[in-house]
């Protein structure tokens, strides 16, 4: 069960460099869509993307720790939605995943 996992995260990370991925949850969500349940400001809607995201990051280091810098560190969750809020700002066609690859990539680049 935890391989089948770690293939999905790292499946889903390599597919912000350019192959065709499925995605699950609410990654696969637009921007728009995210942008909506913030506003609304639905608690369970929030925690499920929250824990979508925190998850997709930690698949992403567990992938990555031999490879590059781990994304994350000492942020809040608040500090990375407000990441995903800035992106999704500016593109609100694209998804929820493509802001969190976004954030992966410019995490990384500060450690």
């Amino acid at each position: 069960m935890r391989f089948i996992f770690i293939a999905l995260c790292a499946s889903a990370c390599l597919g912000a460099r350019g192959a065709e991925v499925e995605l699950f949850g609410v990654g696969a969500r637009s921007c728009e869509e995210y942008a909506e349940s913030r506003r609304d400001a639905d608690p369970v809607l929030m925690a499920i993307y929250a824990s979508w995201l925190t998850g997709y990051i930690s698949g992403y280091n567990v992938y990555a720790s031999s490879r590059s810098p781990k994304a994350a560190g000492e942020v809040t969750v608040q500090q990375l939605l407000a990441h995903i809020d800035r992106y999704c700002g500016q593109r609100p066609a694209s998804t929820f995943q493509a802001g969190a690859d976004d954030l992966i990539g410019s995490m990384a680049k500060r450690r």
